[in-house]
């Protein structure tokens, strides 16, 4: 929705990000603060942080009391400005993943640069990584990073929802965004076996994916996590729903109990 607000690759790629970044908790409430800091950074976000020098002041002002979750203004703003910094030296957020892809040949190890830098551009030299930040832009070998894959499944791959600006990253290569709803219905339906949403449930999603459909594995995400967003699903066989469920055949809630002895 905020994607498409914008013509410019530039502000697409910059709204893009910002929006998978906060992607979390209500949607109904996140919409209104994504609305908010939209409309504070103008019509075109890209200009407005590429000249965050001159802009910080009144984009510090804009944002005064701006809050979602536990994300503070002052966190914002930090995100903002590394952002900018990003943009300044780069010119995108592109330039700087295909850095770290070029390098690599894997998404995983460049999504990890890609976030190391910006923690690093976030963060004024002598200040700690505060919690706010460090659950935006997270670090460590368990996080699934569902937010940064969310936003390279909205880059990479180009249909009715995803827009397909970036050119150099294949859509087999491309990482599923585990949130809770997708790893529940993936356990259900004996996709994951993990038994948390790290990222080994994320890279066991991604391979049945691929095992599915190698060219272009993340066709699935979309269906099955607004599959899971729906609520239609109650955890628990209910015959009223699970019967009529275009899943029953493959979901092991719905599979008859094994005859007893």
């Amino acid at each position: 929705m905020f994607l498409r607000s914008y013509e410019d690759p530039k502000d697409v790629e910059l709204a893009g990000f910002l929006a998978a970044t906060l992607a979390f908790g209500s949607v109904s409430v996140l919409k209104g603060r994504l609305e908010a800091l939209l409309l504070a950074l103008g019509p075109s976000p890209w200009q407005s942080l590429y000249h965050y020098d001159r802009e910080r002041t009144r984009l510090a002002d804009a944002l005064s009391g701006w809050k979602y979750r536990f994300i503070p203004s002052e966190a914002l703003i930090w995100l903002l400005g590394g952002l900018a910094r990003i943009l300044q030296t780069h010119g995108s957020l592109e330039a700087l993943f295909m850095q770290g892809y070029l390098g690599s040949g894997e998404v995983w190890a460049a999504s990890e640069a890609f976030l190391e830098r910006l923690r690093h551009e976030a963060v004024s030299k002598g200040q700690s990584l505060g919690r706010p930040i460090l659950f935006l832009l997270p670090q460590g070998n368990a996080s699934p990073l569902k937010r940064l894959n969310l936003f390279l499944r909205w880059m990479v791959r180009e249909d009715g929802f995803d827009c397909g600006l970036w050119k150099g990253i294949p859509k087999d290569r491309l990482c599923a965004p585990l949130d809770t709803h997708v790893f529940r219905l993936g356990r259900q339906l004996g996709l994951i076996q993990a038994k948390t949403p790290g990222r080994k449930a994320c890279i066991q999603l991604t391979e049945s994916f691929l095992e599915a459909c190698p060219e272009d594995p993340l066709s699935f995400d979309m269906p099955l996590s607004h599959f899971g967003m729906m609520r239609t699903c109650s955890r628990r066989f209910e015959p009223g729903v699970c019967l009529a469920c275009p899943l029953k055949p493959v979901c092991m809630l719905a599979q008859p109990e094994p005859p007893e002895g």
